[in-house]
């Protein structure tokens, strides 16, 4: 399959809650197994809505012989296979495993070129290594994490999340790292909390904007989503959604047709 980074130049564009809905609807919506995974387990926020133990989860209980710094020391001692990357990972359905990110902080990171290496690399194998997965990364937005930078480098395709406002947009398109990404890689842009009312709806910023053009989505504002994240039950609440959800009669704004039509681009 293929290795996706979740990722925007600006922060606060929602990449967490849009990776959520595009890995549930690979799995859940077209059988497309996936596995989902992070850059740094303390700065990202998967591991409650995923594993439901609320937003203070005990790093040493999620860690025990899990995630990505266990997988990095087998890659390190001996190799890696698919065996120890299920091992390592958390099953979460039938079709979604989490990988969750290092503990390594940015700091050690930079210090140690080894160490950072030796990750990216072991981020490339699960995705060669894991032929039937999709693998979503969820990065930290920005240009200041190195290990972001590095999925970023790795991935076979890119989701920018950005936000329906004329100035962030365009920033975040005159983003050099973007310009840069946009040339030698798959990408897709993605508005959460998406309007369709808005004068910066899918149809005007694809004439606004070429590099949009047949790869933007958006994913609007739901609010029975946002609080199954809060709940740290979004994996429930999206399956029921998606077990009520039938295309031949979806009306144009239902939200799940938004969750679908943009990770249609994607696969």
């Amino acid at each position: 399959m293929s290795i996706t980074a979740i990722w925007s130049p600006l922060h606060g564009s929602g990449a967490t809650a849009c990776l959520l809905a595009i890995a549930s609807c690979m799995a859940e919506g077209h059988d497309k197994p996936v596995i989902i995974t992070e850059t740094h387990f303390a700065l990202n926020n998967l591991e409650g809505p995923l594993l439901k133990k609320g937003r203070n989860v005990d790093e040493k209980l999620v860690r025990a012989g899990k995630g990505i710094d266990t997988l990095t020391r087998y890659a390190s001692s001996g190799g890696i296979n698919a065996d120890i990357v299920k091992n390592v990972s958390y099953d979460i359905t039938d079709e979604i495993m989490f990988l969750p990110g290092t503990a390594t902080n940015e700091y050690e990171l930079h210090s140690s070129e080894t160490t950072r290496g030796t990750i990216k690399h072991t981020l490339y194998k699960v995705g060669n290594i894991m032929e039937k997965y999709n693998v979503l990364i969820d990065t930290n937005a920005g240009e200041n994490d190195s290990l972001s930078l590095d999925a970023l480098d790795i991935a076979d395709n890119i989701v920018v999340c950005l936000r329906q406002n004329k100035a962030l947009i365009e920033k975040a398109l005159s983003n050099k790292t973007l310009i840069e990404l946009s040339q030698k890689k798959g990408m897709y842009f993605c508005f959460s909390e998406y309007d369709d009312m808005s004068k910066l709806n899918l149809y005007n910023v694809q004439k606004s904007y070429k590099i949009l053009r047949g790869a933007v989505g958006g994913i609007p504002y739901n609010t029975g989503y946002s609080d199954a994240i809060s709940d740290c039950d979004v994996l429930s609440y999206l399956r029921k959604t998606i077990s009520l959800y039938d295309p031949k009669d979806a009306r144009p704004d239902d939200w799940w047709r938004f969750v679908d039509d943009f990770t249609k681009k994607i696969l």
